[in-house]
């Protein structure tokens, strides 16, 4: 189907960082806390080249790591990250995603009544308002 939902991966930094996009964090080598497991982190373990991904078990332990100048920012969904800006000074959101994740639903090939169920199904949720009101539920 086509994508019912996308999510994005960005970056938080320090206010006072040079970092401006997603290429500085390249261009800079800068330090990036993530959390293993994650799909933002394994995303940026197989696409940095300069930067380097430094794990943390847990967000929290990224976030005071970064406050204690061990890492130059962190990574995470975009709603996370932005609400992290929102609520503690000195952190910004690098707006720009350093990658997207396209969620879609599919069917076996040579099925097309499957896939039009799949796409009214969409549409449906689409149209009752359900996926705004997941989405809400989970701070998206």
């Amino acid at each position: 189907s086509d994508p019912y939902i996308s999510i994005y991966g960005t970056y938080g930094v320090p206010v006072d960082s040079p970092a401006q996009s997603v290429a500085d964090v390249e261009r800079l080598g800068l330090r990036i806390g993530g959390t293993p497991g994650s799909a933002y982190t394994l995303f940026l373990e197989r696409e940095l080249k300069s930067a380097r991904l430094v794990p943390y078990e847990t967000n929290d332990l990224v976030l005071a790591a970064m406050a204690a100048g061990e890492v130059d920012g962190f990574a995470g969904v975009r709603e996370f990250v932005a609400d992290i800006a929102a609520t503690r000074p000195g952190v910004r959101l690098i707006d720009e995603p350093f990658m997207g994740i396209h969620q879609a639903m599919a069917t076996l090939q040579g099925r097309p009544a499957g896939l039009q169920a799949i796409r009214d199904f969409i549409a449906e949720i689409r149209a009752e308002g359900l996926l705004d009101q997941i989405k809400a539920r989970h701070g998206q």
